[in-house]
């Protein structure tokens, strides 16, 4: 959003959080939307991926792997998990790394935002998958962070509804996306 507003473009966009992003492109109740990966219904709706950011493991500072320089998740796969709430749309991708892994996660509790996956790690609720970036966004010091050896991927997407014309607005910061990033939609 901050390269679109240096564009040089007098065009201004309302943006507003919200939950349920996708139920509310589907509904007509907003134009664009940005939310994480699930499964996204590409009949319905186009995207563009804005975000691949790698996870790591948030582990207690006391737990016997929090000292490695990188972990495996399948070494994970006898803790118990706290992951964002099913509302935030990264849960399956989230789901089918561990399956990938070869578990089930076991999950102890769901957080809407990053410090509250924290906080829960940092009471001994479970583990965590998150970015560097969102872990170090934190202060937390009963928590770490450690790499993983497997390249997953927290993915973030602008979507819109593929029966909605677009306002001109909507529409310029679309094209915006998607010149300006390398992927299909």
């Amino acid at each position: 959003m901050r390269g679109f507003a240096a564009s040089g473009t007098d065009i201004q966009l309302k943006i507003q959080e919200k939950r349920g992003v996708t139920a509310a492109i589907l509904s007509d109740e907003c134009e664009l939307g940005i939310t994480g990966g699930g499964r996204l219904n590409a009949r319905k709706m186009q995207y563009i991926r804005i975000q691949c950011a790698h996870l790591g493991a948030v582990l207690p500072a006391e737990h016997p792997l929090s000292g490695r320089d990188a972990i495996s998740l399948c070494e994970l796969s006898s803790d118990r998990f706290v992951f964002p709430n099913p509302e935030i749309g990264s849960l399956p991708e989230y789901m089918e790394y561990c399956r990938q892994c070869g578990f089930e996660p076991e999950v102890s509790c769901y957080g809407y935002r990053d410090d509250s996956i924290l906080f829960y790690v940092s009471c001994g609720k479970g583990v965590a998958l998150l970015t560097r970036e969102m872990f170090d966004r934190f202060n937390y010091e009963k928590v770490v962070f450690v790499p993983l050896k497997e390249t997953f991927c927290v993915n973030g997407y602008l979507v819109r509804s593929r029966s909605h014309v677009l306002s001109p607005a909507a529409q310029a910061f679309w094209n915006y996306v998607k010149r300006n990033h390398n992927t299909k939609s």
